[in-house]
């Protein structure tokens, strides 16, 4: 009696000729037997997505600056700027060294000063330019892990002249 094997979707009738039940059943299932998964992911990594809420930052123990609120981080006004300063928490940082950062602000249009400093306050990414914000929302910049160092605290801040408040509603990493 000859079994008759199913083609999952997506695996053309072709590919599944000549060949046993459970060869077949590897090839028909993504990721058995040959390994494609893992090496799509070494070349196309994915964005790091959970590295943002509450139990992975606090803000900053000495100078509070911002706070947590509900799903986002909401900035603080000082004398001339509103600022967020938030520290990692519960160790997720310890030899995290991701390649490249991506911030979502509330205010799409607006530019900011974004330091992100390593244990031995080093700059992993620096947006001023002499006294010029750079950075915008949604932008892609590269982290620069030049000491052997963990991330100690993210500062985001404005000028006088920028919108009140601001609100960071994600934080992205890519390994």
């Amino acid at each position: 009696m000859v079994k008759q094997i199913k083609r999952k979707r997506g695996v053309k009738r072709s590919s599944l000729r000549g060949i046993g039940p459970k060869r077949a059943a590897r090839r028909a299932t993504p990721g058995r037997g040959s390994g494609w998964e893992k090496r799509w992911d070494a070349r196309h990594p994915s964005w790091e997505d959970d590295y943002f809420d509450n139990t992975k930052w606090t803000p900053w123990p000495s100078d509070p600056y911002g706070s947590w609120v509900t799903d986002h981080w909401q900035s603080q006004y000082e004398p001339e700027q509103y600022l967020l300063k938030i520290s990692p928490i519960n160790s997720w940082e310890e030899e995290y060294r991701p390649s490249k950062m991506r911030l979502t602000l509330s205010d799409t249009e607006y530019q900011f000063g974004v330091r992100l400093y390593d244990d031995n306050n080093n700059y992993i990414y620096s947006s001023l330019d002499g006294s010029w914000y750079t950075y915008q929302s949604g932008d892609i910049v590269d982290l620069n892990w030049t000491e052997p160092y963990d991330i100690q605290w993210l500062y985001i801040f404005t000028d006088i002249t920028a919108p009140p408040n601001f609100d960071l509603e994600a934080i992205d990493f890519l390994p």
